[in-house]
């Protein structure tokens, strides 16, 4: 039986029917979905976790498709029909329910329906359709094409039941889970998505590719092929059209899908164009539309293409690229010509150089990479070449595609020892989550900065500088930084570099000074241009650092939305920070779909090194609400990122997470333990007030243990620094703190001083979860003196702040300190978001600002397909109709 794989939840939907039917009420679910899909894999992977005694099964055959009653013998393990028509065979499978006394249901299957004969599906639906009250199940598959050969009785009775289910491709976890089990098991999200379209998620086309290419096959990004079994299937059916319609399909295959009919005949060399693609049409094969401009064809899935595209020999692929080129202008021609070329053409190498730089100029960095690669492998050997395959190694990484950067890293070996050799492949050792490889490189190109220009060596510096960050070693990166500036440097470079002293100044603890050091930006953070996007997003996270929440977040939200549909790492770290200003500003469902959001992205592109930070931020929602499995599941792919990169900068923030998931377990214990790791660390961000939050937990925790002392010599410490740094949420926090150390010392004037320093220190700059902690504590306090009344308005002020924010196991403790004193507070209302995926959060959100979806496709790097297909789900979930009553019901949240 083939891998099984995912279908969480078409499984637990057939589970469901099936629980209603076991308490007597039957159903029917018809299983619709195109060959290959994997409608008899989920058939198996359900019905062989029942009891085979309660399962009866049958298959259609093409061969017995016209055999009487041939299924139904199948289904009641009958040798013989004994039955004269499909009316008294029904009357028969009614008998026989009657007959079973069991335990479970009676189970029903009947697979490959459409190829099942009549009269068996005639007897089955008679009997399906007198059901009442009995304890059946009937599990029915068929092909979508092929759905006409069901009797409508039997689609009728599906759909009174809401058991038509039909069942599309795979999801991309799920060809990831299929690809681990055929043994690829580091596909990148990526690449899953690559092999999704390419095959629309047929399980079938995706075993066949799993099974036929090597790993390093599925992961290149060169074009796919066909499965082999496809492919004979498609040449097959090709080869049996006229001359005129195949070599369409030839022409077809290498332009690009959406070309004009005129354009791809006369590449093709068909005079009755019409005819030919009629053909091609009825075969499905190609499709057509028309335009403004006349027709216009492509194939009709890409599985197609590639089929016919590998069985075009390298003379006709000449020939027809050739013509291509002569019907073509521009970047087009310039292309065909570049693909019919065969050995090295200096001329043509100029002038794909020359268009690349014009690319690169206009900010494309990926198609400028792609036409690098062109150049170089047009060109002759030596240094221009060699110039070419680093130009395009570079601007792969400016794209933020780590993937394809290093595809060409393991080239870059093949050239001179140098220092850009050494710095770009630091530069992708960096980015592809090796630290510690990227500063041996890095260090390596420095000891030959002789070599390079000012240029070189102030990028070079300035990649030095990140590292250095990166390893939480701020005034190696601030000093870095300030020499990579008294260099040249382009001015994207000058931005982020400018950005890297900041945070090195900022994890010495000089936030103020590095704030400042930023003031040449416009305060509109809407216009700021892209030569100042990286200190936007240092600006953003210096503002969190110093309580100032809202500026931060309108720095983060100016840059993120003015980089739509980028995955460059300075984007993916900008979301990351938001979605943490987010969640301290109380708005959990904006942060946690963002957080997902750019864990999907940095998967994607394949770059690690930002994203434990994700986990990190996605984590503290999900513990905060309680999801507890999601929550340590973001945590442990923290940990495992963290062990990887092996980074302390890394390491904290997961650490961090941590313990803030224990303590919202209320584990004191597993607390303290897990802080002592970050105590240890007694430099860059775990003292710096304002970046890792784990202090008060841990102040906390050792409260809760009775460990007095060690409390308050921590609290004496942490706000001496908070005090020199000026962080108030910090000394919010640590005053809630004091209030609870004195509490638990029985000193209840020091206590009720203290909680009232932190309400009124923490008003304005305290997290929404601290300023709700701080109530809590407060009223805790006030019940305990027996100060009722005080003590409800402070614990009812609390809840409210933990129900805003869908904090669950908060709210539950403060529905205990409410009933203690004396109220039974009103059942939560539900968030109009619940149940909602974080991708159909984020689609609901910017549908909500007025985004349409192709813009909304746009920046979240999704088609608008698949923009589409959440959009439904949200309106289907939500119970709305329109984006009007989407906004409204999304504003009662």
């Amino acid at each position: 039986m083939p891998t099984f794989v995912g279908r969480s939840a078409e499984l637990g939907l057939l589970r469901a029917r099936l629980d209603e039917a076991a308490a007597g009420r039957p159903r029917t679910v018809v299983l619709e979905g195109t060959a290959g899909v994997g409608k008899s894999a989920l058939v198996h992977a359900f019905s062989s976790s029942l009891d085979p005694a309660s399962v009866l099964s049958a298959s259609g055959d093409e061969a017995e498709t016209f055999l009487p009653f041939g299924a139904l013998m199948q289904l009641l393990g009958s040798r013989s029909a004994t039955w004269p028509d499909p009316f008294a065979a029904g009357r028969h499978v009614l008998e026989i329910l009657d007959q079973r006394h069991r335990d479970q249901p009676t189970v029903f299957v009947v697979d490959d329906a459409h190829l099942a004969d009549t009269q068996s599906l005639t007897a089955l639906t008679f009997a399906l359709r007198r059901l009442q009250a009995d304890r059946v199940l009937a599990l029915v598959t068929v092909r979508d094409t092929e759905i006409g050969r069901i009797p409508s009785g039997l689609l009728r009775l599906a759909e009174a039941q809401d058991g038509r289910i039909p069942l599309s491709g795979m999801g991309v976890d799920e060809v990831r889970a299929l690809a681990t089990s055929r043994g690829h098991p580091r596909l990148s999200r990526r690449n899953a998505e690559r092999l999704r379209e390419h095959t629309g998620g047929n399980a079938l086309y995706l075993r066949a590719l799993m099974d036929e290419l090597s790993p390093s096959a599925l992961r290149q990004s060169g074009p796919l092929p066909a499965p082999q079994s496809y492919a004979l299937l498609a040449l097959g059916t090709l080869g049996a059209l006229s001359d005129q319609a195949r070599r369409l399909a030839r022409a077809a295959a290498i332009m690009p899908d959406g070309t004009r009919l005129a354009v791809t005949a006369g590449v093709a060399d068909v005079a009755e164009a019409e005819g030919a693609v009629e053909e091609l049409v009825r075969a499905n094969l190609i499709t057509c539309r028309y335009a403004d401009d006349g027709l216009r064809i492509g194939f009709a899935h890409a599985l197609a293409r590639a089929a016919v595209h590998q069985d075009v020999g390298p003379r006709e692929r000449k020939d027809l690229h050739t013509r291509a080129a002569g019907l073509t202008t521009g970047e087009a021609a310039l292309l065909h010509r570049a693909a019919a070329a065969h050995g090295p053409d200096p001329g043509l190498s100029a002038e794909l150089a020359a268009r690349a730089r014009e690319l690169e100029s206009d900010g494309n960095a990926h198609r400028a990479a792609s036409m690098f690669l062109k150049a170089r492998a047009l060109g002759p050997p030596g240094p221009d070449g060699d110039a070419h395959l680093m130009d395009a190694a570079n601007l792969f990484l400016i794209a933020g595609d780590v993937t394809s950067a290093k595809d060409v890293a393991a080239r870059l070996e093949e050239l001179p020892a140098g220092a850009r050799r050494f710095y770009l492949q630091a530069k992708i050792a960096w980015l592809g989550g090796e630290p510690g490889a990227a500063e041996e490189l890095a260090t390596l190109a420095w000891s030959r900065a002789a070599e390079l220009d000012r240029t070189g060596r102030g990028t070079l510096a300035a990649i030095l500088a990140q590292l250095h960050n990166v390893r939480g070693d701020g005034q190696a990166a601030a000093d870095w930084a300030a020499r990579a500036l008294a260099e040249e440097l382009p001015a994207d470079l000058i931005d982020s570099t400018a950005a890297a002293r900041a945070m090195g100044l900022a994890l010495i603890g000089r936030s103020r000074e590095a704030l400042a050091a930023l003031g040449s930006l416009v305060a509109d953070p809407t216009k700021v241009g892209s030569d100042g996007q990286h200190r936007l997003t240092a600006r953003g996270a210096l503002r969190a650092a110093l309580d100032d929440l809202p500026g931060a977040r309108r720095d983060l939200e100016a840059f993120v939305g003015t980089t739509r549909g980028e995955v460059a790492p300075q984007r993916l770290v900008a979301m990351g920070v938001l979605a943490e200003v987010d969640f301290r500003l109380g708005d959990w469902d904006a942060s946690v779909t963002l957080a997902e959001h750019a864990i999907s992205l940095a998967e994607d592109s394949e770059q690690l090194w930002v994203l434990g930070f994700l986990h990190a931020v996605a984590m503290q929602v999900y513990g905060g609400r309680g999801a507890w499995s999601r929550a340590a599941q973001h945590l442990d792919d923290a940990r495992r990122i963290a062990g990887v990169l092996g980074d302390p900068a890394t390491f904290a923030v997961c650490e961090n997470a941590g313990v803030l998931l224990a303590s919202y377990h209320s584990e004191p214990g597993e607390v303290v333990e897990r802080a002592q790791l970050l105590v240890l660390l007694d430099d860059g961000p775990t003292v710096e007030p304002g970046w890792l939050t784990w202090p008060a937990p841990y102040v906390s925790a050792l409260i809760q243990l009775g460990r007095l002392d060690e409390a308050d010599s921590a609290i004496r410490t942490f706000e001496g620094t908070a005090r020199a740094r000026g962080s108030r949420s910090r000394l919010a926090a640590l005053a809630r703190l004091r209030g609870e150390l004195a509490t638990a010392r029985r000193d209840h004037p020091v206590a009720r001083e203290a909680f009232e320093e932190a309400l009124r220190l923490g008003d304005g700059v305290a997290d929404a979860l601290e300023q709700a902690l701080a109530l809590a504590s407060y009223g805790r306090f006030l019940r305990r003196r027996g100060e009722r009344r005080a003590a409800q308005e402070r614990l009812q002020a609390s809840r409210e702040r933990f129900v805003s924010m869908g904090a669950t196991p908060f709210v539950e403790r403060c529905d205990e300190e409410l009933a203690a004193a004396g109220l039974t507070p009103e059942p939560s209302e539900r968030s109009p978001t619940e149940g909602l995926t974080p991708q159909e959060q984020i689609v609901a959100r910017l549908a909500c600002r007025g985004l349409t979806n192709n813009e909304m496709a746009h920046q979240l790097v999704l088609s608008v397909k698949t923009v589409g297909y959440h959009l439904t789900n949200v309106y289907t979930k939500l119970d709305v109709h329109s984006r009007t009553q989407l906004v409204a019901k999304m504003s009662r949240g």
